[in-house]
């Protein structure tokens, strides 16, 4: 194989892998919750296992919901970011 091609299998991969969480992720959850989870991990304010009551103060969520929120944002964490 020729590496262009390499390249080009290689981009295809990453879509369907994008696509794959996209299609995975409850729709409870937005970009904005994965961006805020994104801050407050950068900001150092908490440890991210406690990062659910900050869910659920910001976005008026039930524990439940905050849960979910940060259980998908820690499963999809690496995926979301193999590009850092």
């Amino acid at each position: 194989m020729t590496h262009e091609i390499i390249t080009q299998d290689l981009a295809k991969l990453a879509t369907e892998n994008e696509q794959a969480v996209e299609s995975s992720r409850p729709s409870l959850i937005t970009d904005e919750h994965l961006e805020y989870l994104d801050d407050l991990r950068e900001s150092g304010i908490t440890n991210m296992f406690g990062a659910s009551v900050f869910i659920e103060q910001d976005f008026n969520v039930s524990r439940d919901d905050a849960r979910l929120i940060l259980g998908y944002w820690m499963k999809t964490f690496e995926e979301r970011h193999n590009d850092e």
